[in-house]
């Protein structure tokens, strides 16, 4: 389920000439995994901790690389990230699936809050935001996401 919630900027009327409209995304994925346990690959990982990233580009390259993995309790929280993701997936069942090849994948009692931030992908099956199974959650505000390639989508 997802659930988005407006944010008005201060001065409404910049949304409608060339500003930004700030929205807060919540994402709540229930389980849709048909593959247990893949082996997902991350430039960075976040599992039963919390770590901060702030004013800096994080990127993944490799072939199913997310560039960052939160999971099993863990926390992240992105403000002013640049996240950057090329490279194919060796599966598009399983990405569309899972978070093989996303640029940010949420797994099971996983929770990211990302602001102010641009998430880029290029690949095929290069996900932006991909959240699976229960208890995930993802907070959006103000995230410019853009995924090309053939099955990539920006929030999956």
């Amino acid at each position: 389920m997802v659930t988005f919630i407006p944010i008005m900027p201060i001065r409404p009327w910049n949304a409608l000439i060339g500003g930004v409209y700030h929205l807060l995304a919540v994402v709540n994925a229930a389980a849709t995994s048909t593959t247990s346990s893949l082996p997902t690959t991350a430039a960075y990982y976040v599992s039963g901790s919390t770590k901060t990233f702030a004013h800096t580009t994080l990127t993944a390259t490799g072939t199913d690389e997310a560039v960052i993995i939160v999971k099993e309790t863990g926390v992240a929280t992105l403000s002013d990230v640049t996240l950057v993701k090329t490279g194919n997936t060796t599966s598009s069942d399983d990405s569309s699936f899972t978070d093989l090849n996303a640029a940010v994948g949420v797994e099971t009692n996983g929770t990211i809050y990302i602001t102010e931030s641009t998430i880029t992908t290029n690949g095929l099956s290069a996900n932006g935001l991909h959240t699976y199974e229960d208890g995930t959650t993802a907070y959006l505000s103000n995230v410019y996401i853009h995924a090309e390639g053939d099955g990539s989508h920006g929030i999956y």
